[in-house]
């Protein structure tokens, strides 16, 4: 990986060590997958270029809450799990 301020190159291989790079079908794979979730990015070859959205802080705000209110209620299930154990 590399990058310059909010730009992020990835270098998509199929072996860390030795660096041989996806196939143009896995590479494909990936960018119509990162299209699904609505992402800009860019290719050529190996590289795979990520664009954050102007919007990246509501996104990083999106983000954050939900895994927030996703933590809160794991937390609050495991609690009334414990309580229903000892109860029990």
């Amino acid at each position: 990986m590399r990058g310059q301020g909010l730009m992020i190159d990835i270098e998509l291989v199929s072996d860390r060590e030795t660096k041989e790079p996806l196939t143009e079908k896995a590479i494909l794979d990936v960018l119509l997958d990162l299209a699904a979730l609505e992402l800009l990015v860019y290719y050529r070859r190996s590289i795979l270029g990520l664009l954050p959205p102007l919007i990246i802080d509501d996104a990083i705000d999106r983000a954050l809450g939900t895994r927030m209110k996703a933590n809160i209620a794991r937390k609050a299930r495991l609690a009334r799990e414990f309580a229903s154990s000892k109860l029990g």
